[in-house]
């Protein structure tokens, strides 16, 4: 046997052969027998590209923790399309609420039966959540962050001074009820905000000639 018109095969002899055309392409085969007598056939390969697969994002594929996405396949408009996505979903669209990075995928195969794949990885930032925690000794108060996320710190002691530090100490001058406050600040997803209220004891006289 003998293949013509080659475009795509993997060979072009033999009596099985194997056509992958880029585009729709007609395929001719002759056949001679021992004694020198020929036939000829032909054959069509339809050439189908499958569908235009890619994965668009709203708002973005990079978000803070607890943001609603929706995930689209291909343009609006397009019909006849069967769509499987790696968590199970079967429509056009899919919508999450990221919690953690994950990476997610979908399966699109049109109405002659041609499949194409396209993923695509939804970055979650974490928010910043604010917590502390304090030692002291008399008015003396050691602050102590224990905030996730954070990469700045914003105090205020309830007596009208501050501090930038981390984990700062503070002596309170008088006794009395403050109400302690931080700002935990923590890259792209913003701040978070935590109160506590202590109570100051009275400094004794002992306290303040030691």
């Amino acid at each position: 046997f003998s293949c013509f018109l080659a475009a795509g095969l993997n060979t072009t002899l033999g009596d099985t052969v194997i056509a992958n055309p880029v585009v729709s392409t007609q395929y001719i085969v002759t056949g001679i027998d021992s004694n020198g007598c020929s036939a000829s056939d032909t054959v069509s390969v339809n050439y189908n590209a499958g569908p235009n697969v890619n994965i668009t994002t709203n708002p973005n594929d990079s978000v803070c923790e607890g943001t609603t996405v929706i995930m689209t396949a291909l343009n609006p408009g397009v019909t006849g399309n069967v769509y499987l996505w790696s968590n199970g979903i079967t429509t056009r669209r899919d919508t999450i609420v990221a919690t953690t990075t994950t990476s997610f995928s979908v399966i699109v195969t049109n109405s002659a039966g041609c499949s194409k794949t396209d993923s695509i990885t939804i970055t979650v930032f974490p928010d910043s959540s604010a917590n502390f925690g304090f030692t002291n000794t008399g008015s003396l108060y050691n602050f102590i962050d224990s905030s996730f996320g954070a990469t700045g710190w914003i105090w205020t002691f309830g007596d009208g001074n501050g501090s930038s530090n981390q984990n700062p100490t503070y002596i309170y001058p008088t006794s009395g009820t403050y109400t302690v406050t931080l700002i935990a600040l923590g890259g792209p997803c913003g701040a978070d905000t935590i109160t506590k209220v202590i109570t100051v004891g009275a400094v004794s006289v002992a306290s303040l000639s030691s």
